[in-house]
């Protein structure tokens, strides 16, 4: 797993810290073209790091390795969860209904 444009890999893992003037970090806004290489998001980043230390977990079990190595995830915000009002969840069940014919 190489390092990214933007990023570096040192001996503690990816280091955000390099960053080319002008280059976006994350998805390209309404309208900006992409110049080069879609970089990952950081949720998509801990996502694979869980999976490795999983995979180190199940190895380190089956007497493969010794001991697992420290898997550090990066800090994400917490995504916004918008829950539906009882009126809105009636609606959407409601419109789900009608728009359903019976089978004949």
């Amino acid at each position: 797993m190489g390092a990214r444009p933007g990023q570096a890999w040192t001996p503690r893992g990816f280091n955000r810290s390099v960053h080319r003037p002008g280059v976006s970090l994350g998805r390209p806004r309404h309208g900006e073209q992409t110049t080069g290489p879609k970089l990952l998001s950081l949720k998509s980043i801990n996502n694979v790091l869980t999976v490795l230390h999983k995979l180190l977990a199940l190895a380190q079990e089956q007497g493969v390795i010794a001991h697992v190595p420290r898997v550090k995830l990066f800090r994400t915000e917490k995504p916004a969860f918008d829950f539906l009002t009882f009126g809105k969840a009636l609606t959407c069940s409601a419109s789900r209904t009608a728009s359903r014919s019976p089978l004949a």
